[in-house]
């Protein structure tokens, strides 16, 4: 008679539960689907319902890398067998080529704040909490970034700086010949300054320099 291994095992109910709070919006849009998986032997509850959520902004990550690999079906298959005996001295004689591709991946984050607790009927909006999505942007939008990026650098580039001079007694004579005006009359304003407890700003945009076909 073969021999049977017995275990005992004690087992009692113990009753737990799960509890989330909602607000009039959420249960007017609730749904409730009980599907039963029959594999399993086991009953799946789902719960759907909308909430409230204000989008504050997207934010845009991205990656730069570089992939190398053979540049061509017979190159990946000397570097596939670099090591063998009997194709290894041709592959140290004609080493393997390679192609370096460059790549960027960027990825989209959007920033939401919810508002499960919302009542319409009254305007209060209940506790909010911070959500986020996460999507990979595809490689037109990545090069539409970028395009836009370049542009915007590009006309960053363009525009003239600004200098910025305070009404100082060390400042009088680099203000006199970037703007053009006396001394005296910067003495004057700065004299004017000390009156009244003030400390005045100059901002000067320099010239441009023109062709010198237009200077002539």
């Amino acid at each position: 008679m073969d021999d049977f291994l017995v275990e005992e095992r004690v087992l009692q109910k113990a009753r737990i539960a799960h509890q989330f709070r909602m607000g009039r919006f959420m249960q007017d849009e609730l749904e409730y689907e009980a599907l039963l998986e029959t594999e399993f032997d086991r009953v799946l509850h789902r719960i759907e319902t909308f909430v409230l959520q204000e989008h504050l902004a997207d934010d845009v990550y991205s990656q730069d890398y570089a992939t190398v690999v053979p540049s061509s079906t017979w190159q990946m298959f000397k570097s596939l067998h670099y090591l063998s005996w009997w194709l290894g001295w041709f592959v140290r004689r004609w080493p393997v080529k390679h192609v370096t591709t460059k790549h960027t991946v960027a990825v989209q984050v959007g920033r939401y704040v919810n508002y499960p607790e919302s009542h319409i009927a009254v305007p209060k909006l209940g506790h909010p909490f911070l959500f986020e999505s996460m999507r990979r942007l595809e490689d037109w939008e990545v090069r539409k970034r970028q395009e836009d990026q370049a542009a915007a650098e590009a006309e960053l580039d363009e525009k003239t700086a600004v200098e910025t001079y305070l009404i100082v007694e060390e400042t009088l004579d680099d203000l006199a010949a970037a703007t053009g005006l006396s001394r005296e009359w910067f003495e004057n304003a700065m004299t004017y300054d000390r009156e009244f407890g003030l400390v005045s700003k100059v901002y000067v945009i320099p010239h441009e320099v023109h062709d010198e076909e237009d200077s002539e």
